[in-house]
């Protein structure tokens, strides 16, 4: 069996970080709890998500704001 070894110090409390999930995509957010094996990271929008250590995440300076779509009102049909 191979360990991967670390490449970097774990993330402390406070931390930003930025999380890319296979599955989901890249998560950017704060870290608010350590774990064993894992940290949980808050995301702007209030989600909350765990990583693994060897995960693949990094430091960053700062959270990019949130990208909303803007909203476009529809006209109703008359009939």
């Amino acid at each position: 069996m191979v360990i991967k070894k670390k490449s970097k110090k774990n993330p402390q409390v406070g931390d930003l970080i930025y999380h890319i999930c296979k599955l989901n995509g890249r998560f950017e957010g704060k870290v608010v709890q350590m774990l064993a094996m894992q940290f949980v990271y808050e995301t702007v929008d209030k989600n909350r998500r765990f990583c693994m250590f060897r995960e693949d995440w990094d430091y960053i300076d700062e959270l990019a704001p949130i990208k909303k779509k803007p909203t476009q009102k529809t006209k109703k049909k008359r009939r």
